[in-house]
């Protein structure tokens, strides 16, 4: 109870998002039993997000929150070196910039770990980092640290001498966000547009340069191929946009683009067909993949050029949501992610560029439509109306799905380590286990 009125507190420098903000009361019947009331049907109230659920210890910090000094309670120590959590670890020493040392809890709810004692240690360059792996001073790098560039040497030296394990899950999609607040971009009003522009893009040929020797493969709609509603998306007639510059240009020309005498597509009025792509510049490889998304447009008979946002930019979500074209960035695979083109989603500079919809899209049947996704509470009918939204965005082309990627979806163990195993996209802690972990 105290946990969701602290993440409730607007005051407090919170998310403030998802099902937290839906809460309308919070009962606890005994020890053992909480009530949520919600003020509205909320599919992921059975989730318990720590973001939006957290346990918090009211004995350590609610004297604190009760006296209104809102400052005192986000510098409290006990939300770093005096946390107290409900792990299988407990905080040990802490030295700043250098190692957290966990201790194993006696009477961690699942059962004490096997494991005595874990030290984690802080690298900022994840080259150096891959180098403590191969020299043995790492035992273990969970999700989030290293991506498959900076795994290659790691992986190419245990495949010879059996020295470790490299899990690389296919959590991440890398895809391109279409702008639709122009209505003069030539792809906003049409159809045929947006699908040319999928077809004129080489996806495998992308995910192959990128992700070399990996089992990634292109995408088509935002969902994992395991999903078992992938597959209730393809029994529903799901459209895909293979490689084929014949029929990319067949489409523009039915739009009204023709060819000039420079190569490039041209409208009636002599108006060349430009689409921008737009990154944050924050890994050489995005720059790249960007660089090379152009390239296969410009291949095709468009012009396009490239837009870096700098890293220190102050405005980096006006930025995005000001793109000419496509703005490009792998994201992790939920359902959520296909809220980003509801209506009431929309960034605008009138509530502070927040928001999910970075493109603009706005359509009422796609926002009914997702209505009713998002507030079926049984399962089976969940699934479908999943598959129906996700068709949806596939038919009307609303986005570039470009290929799956695993991102920084990496576990890597040394030989010795036993335990650690693959998890879902919506299961980023690659550590939901480690009570029961062994090592040598």
């Amino acid at each position: 109870m105290f946990g969701i009125q602290v993440a409730r507190d607007p005051d407090l420098p919170l998310p403030h998002t998802g099902g937290v903000s839906l809460v309308r009361e919070v009962l606890a019947l005994d020890a053992e039993t909480l009530v949520v009331r919600w003020s509205e049907t909320y599919f992921g109230a059975n989730e318990g997000n720590p973001a939006e659920m957290p346990a918090l210890p009211r004995h350590l910090l609610a004297d604190l929150y009760r006296q209104g000094e809102k400052q005192a309670f986000i510098n409290s120590p006990r939300w770093a070196k005096e946390w107290v959590g409900l792990g299988p670890y407990r905080m040990g020493e802490w030295v700043e910039g250098a190692y957290t040392e966990a201790l194993a809890f006696d009477d961690y709810a699942l059962g004490r770990p096997k494991i005595d004692r874990i030290i984690i240690r802080y690298f900022l360059d994840p080259t150096v980092l891959a180098t403590n792996l191969l020299s043995g001073d790492i035992d273990f790098v969970s999700i989030g640290s290293l991506r498959t560039d900076d795994l290659a040497p790691v992986r190419n030296t245990w495949q010879a001498s059996g020295g470790g394990t490299v899990i690389e899950m296919m959590t991440y999609i890398t895809w391109a966000r279409m702008q639709f607040r122009d209505p003069s971009a030539p792809w906003v009003n049409d159809v045929r547009v947006r699908q040319a522009l999928l077809h004129l893009v080489d996806r495998q040929s992308m995910a192959e340069a990128f992700f070399p020797g990996s089992a990634t493969s292109p995408a088509d709609i935002f969902v994992a191929r395991e999903d078992p509603v992938y597959r209730l998306v393809e029994q529903r007639g799901l459209s895909k946009y293979p490689y084929d510059v014949a029929q990319g240009e067949r489409l523009l020309g039915d739009a009204g683009w023709r060819k000039g005498q420079d190569g490039v597509f041209q409208n009636a009025s002599g108006q060349h067909f430009n689409i921008e792509v737009r990154i944050t510049a924050n890994a050489p490889a995005l720059v790249q993949q960007a660089l090379a998304l152009g390239d296969q447009w410009k291949r095709g008979g468009l012009e396009s050029d490239l837009f870096s946002i700098a890293s220190n930019a102050t405005n980096k979500p006006e930025l995005k949501a000001a793109s000419k074209g496509v703005y490009l960035q792998p994201d992790a695979i939920t359902p959520d992610v296909l809220e980003g083109f509801t209506t009431p989603q929309i960034q605008t500079a009138q509530n502070e560029w927040q928001g999910k919809n970075l493109s603009g899209y706005s359509n009422p049947d796609y926002d009914r439509l997702y209505g009713q996704y998002a507030t079926a509470l049984e399962p089976t009918k969940w699934d479908a109306l999943y598959a129906d939204v996700l068709k949806r965005t596939a038919d009307d082309a609303l986005f570039l799905p470009l290929y799956y990627s695993s991102s920084t979806s990496t576990i890597t163990f040394r030989r010795g380590v036993r335990g650690p195993a693959p998890v879902l996209p919506i299961q980023s802690v690659g550590t939901w286990n480690m009570h029961e972990w062994e090592m040598d």
